[in-house]
């Protein structure tokens, strides 16, 4: 299952089940599901947010990090492993951008997205 970024031991959703879930280091129990976490935290200019926000500012949805089109970029999971780049998530994976934003699937390239709780 290559496109369920199995790579690292988060908790995922590779068979669409009903919630993420992991296998365990227990013998007696080999699998359980996982508590999503969420955070909204915003700390280095969105850096380490983890949030669930796919909308950018001006309201356009989020493009998913792994997809080409409509657009065509170099800042996906692959190059970026530890940023978060999940779904169609607002990131911000590296450091020339202010806050959180994501790749549009609309003319505009890309847009800042705001968190949740603002």
């Amino acid at each position: 299952m290559p496109e369920a970024d199995l790579a690292e031991n988060f908790c995922r959703n590779p068979d669409n089940d009903v919630s993420i879930w992991c296998h365990t280091m227990n013998p007696d129990k080999m699998w359980d599901f996982c508590d999503p976490i969420i955070s909204e935290h915003m700390g280095w200019g969105g850096m380490d947010y983890r949030g669930a926000q796919t909308k950018t500012r001006s309201g356009e949805e989020c493009m998913k990090w792994s997809a080409m089109d409509p657009q065509r970029y170099n800042v996906n999971p692959a190059r970026y492993p530890y940023s978060g780049l999940d779904e169609n998530f607002c990131r911000n994976p590296y450091t020339d951008r202010k806050a959180i934003w994501c790749y549009t699937t609309y003319d505009q390239k890309w847009e800042y997205c705001n968190p949740l709780t603002e």
